[in-house]
C-alpha cells in the first residue's frame, strides 16, 4: 500500500491497529508463506498547502514521491531468512531544498527451536530526515534565521532479538526480548547533536489463555536512553524509563477482536536535578477491532507513553485517540474514513507547553487487475498549543498508483 505520511510525522489510527495485530517488540515483518523475490513501486503526488506547519507563512507545493519495495525471503522452514529494502524518494516542485532520500534495509533471521521455541532476530539500517517545520524545528518561522537550510537527516541502526516459548494451541507464551537503537543526525549539528542518542531495551511479556479466543497478558519493558552530547546550561537527559501493563486479548467473536492493557510508567533521569524524574504515571494500549459486515470494520485505538522530547523540557508525556472506518464496496473499490488527536505535555519545559494535534483522512483504493491498485485521498491537519507559533492547520492531497512487479 502507498505510504501515506513522512518520517517524523503523527502516527494515524491505522498504524496503530496494524503494530497490535503484528504484536512483536521485533523490528522486521514477517515474510510471506512461499519465500521468494517480490518487488513492488509506488509513485505517488501529493499536493500540500503548507509544507511548513506554519501559523505566520503558509508555503504550499507539489511533491513527487517513487517508494520501492523489494523483499527477498527464504523458503519457510526450520530456519527462514529476509532481507527487504524499502525507500522513499520525494521531490518538491516549489521548495528544491526539501527534496529527500529516505530508505531503509532490514535482514531477519527465524530459528525454530523444537515445537514450542522460537528466536526471532532482525536488524535495520535506516537513514531518514525530519522535514522543515517538524520535529525539532517545529513552530520555527520559515523566514526566521533559525529556519534550517534544509531537513534533518538522521541515521539509524536498530537490532531486536526475541525468544518465544510456548508453540501453537498452548495455553501459555513466553516472550523476551533485547535490542538496541541508535539514533545520529548528520546536519545542521549545531542544533541536532544534542539529540543523538543510544536507546536499549529489554522485554517480557506473558500471555495465559482463559478460554477459547480469550487471553490474560501481562508484560514488562524497560528502556535506557544515553545522549552523545548534553545541552550546554541543561542538566543530562541520559535516563531510564519503565512500563508495566496487564490486560487481555480476545477473538470472542467472528465481529470481534482486540487487546486492553493498562498499568503505569515510571520515569528516571541520572541527574536528579533534571525535572520529573520520579515521575509515576497511568499508561495504556487499547486496540479493538469491530466488523459488523464481512467487508467493512472499524478500528479503535488508544495509548499513552512517554516518548522523548523534540525540544525543550524532559520527556513528552504523549495521549493519543483515533477511529477509522473501511469499506469494501461491490465494485472492488476500498474506503478509508479516520480521525486522529494526539496531545502532547512536554514535561519540564519552561514555558509549560502542551499541544493537540488533529487530522481527518478519507482515501479511496482501486485495485486494477491482479498487479496495479490506485489510490486517493486528503488530509486535513491541524494543531493548537499553549504556544501560539507552533499552531497551525494544513490540507494534504494525494494520488498515486502502486505496481507489484512479481508474483
Amino acid at each position: 500500500m502507498i505510504r501515506q505520511r513522512y518520517i517524523g510525522r503523527q502516527t494515524t489510527i491505522i498504524a496503530v491497529v496494524a503494530a497490535w495485530l503484528s504484536a512483536a517488540p521485533v523490528l522486521a515483518q514477517q515474510s510471506d508463506d512461499e519465500g521468494g523475490f517480490q518487488a513492488n513501486v509506488g509513485l505517488i503526488f501529493d499536493f500540500n498547502d503548507n509544507i511548513f506547519d506554519s501559523s505566520t507563512e503558509e508555503i504550499e507545493s507539489w511533491i513527487a514521491r517513487i517508494s520501492p519495495d523489494l523483499l527477498l525471503s527464504s523458503t519457510p522452514g526450520k530456519r527462514q531468512f529476509s532481507a527487504q529494502y524499502v525507500g522513499d524518494y520525494g521531490k518538491f516542485f516549489d521548495s528544491p531544498d526539501d527534496d529527500y532520500q529516505d530508505h531503509s534495509l532490514t535482514g531477519r533471521g527465524l530459528f525454530k527451536m523444537g515445537s514450542r521455541g522460537a528466536l526471532d532476530v532482525s536488524a535495520v539500517f535506516a537513514r531518514g530526515h525530519d522535514a522543515r517545520g517538524s520535529g525539532q524545528t517545529r513552530g520555527v518561522p520559515p523566514d526566521s534565521p533559525a529556519f534550517p537550510p534544509e531537513p534533518d537527516v538522521f541515521d539509524r541502526i536498530d537490532w531486536a532479538a526475541q525468544y518465544t516459548h510456548g508453540g501453537t494451541g498452548a495455553r501459555g507464551r513466553l516472550e523476551f526480548a533485547i535490542g538496541q537503537n541508535d539514533l545520529e543526525y548528520t546536519n545542521n549539528l549545531d542544533r541536532t547533536q544534542f539529540f543523538n542518542r543510544d536507546d536499549s531495551f529489554a522485554y517480557a511479556g506473558l500471555t495465559i489463555g482463559l478460554r477459547e479466543r480469550t487471553s490474560f497478558v501481562v508484560e514488562a519493558r524497560y528502556t535506557s536512553y544515553d545522549y552523545a552530547v548534553d545541552r550546554p546550561g541543561d542538566a543530562s537527559l541520559d535516563g531510564d524509563d519503565r512500563r508495566f501493563l496487564v490486560g487481555v486479548t480476545w477473538e470472542a467473536t467472528a465481529r470481534t477482536e482486540g487487546s486492553v492493557r493498562v498499568g503505569m510508567q515510571r520515569r528516571s533521569f541520572d541527574d536528579p536535578n533534571r525535572t520529573g524524574t520520579g515521575d509515576r504515571t497511568p499508561s495504556w494500549d487499547v486496540a479493538v477491532r469491530w466488523s459488523p459486515r464481512e467487508h467493512s470494520y472499524f478500528d479503535f485505538a488508544t495509548s499513552r507513553a512517554n516518548e522523548e522530547t523534540i525540544a525543550g523540557g524532559s520527556y513528552i508525556d504523549r495521549s493519543s485517540y483515533g477511529i477509522s472506518w473501511t469499506h469494501e464496496w461491490p465494485i472492488g473499490l476500498e474506503s478509508v474514513l479516520s480521525w486522529d488527536r494526539r496531545k502532547d505535555d512536554f514535561v519540564g519545559s519552561s514555558s509549560n507547553r502542551k499541544e493537540d494535534a488533529s487530522e481527518t483522512y478519507f482515501g479511496l483504493r482501486l485495485p486494477q487487475g491482479e498487479r496495479v491498485v490506485w489510490e486517493a485521498g486528503v488530509r486535513s491537519r491541524s494543531r493548537t498549543s499553549t504556544i501560539e507559533s507552533l499552531e497551525y492547520d494544513g490540507m494534504l492531497y494525494t494520488i498515486g498508483v502502486n505496481f507489484q512487479l512479481t508474483r
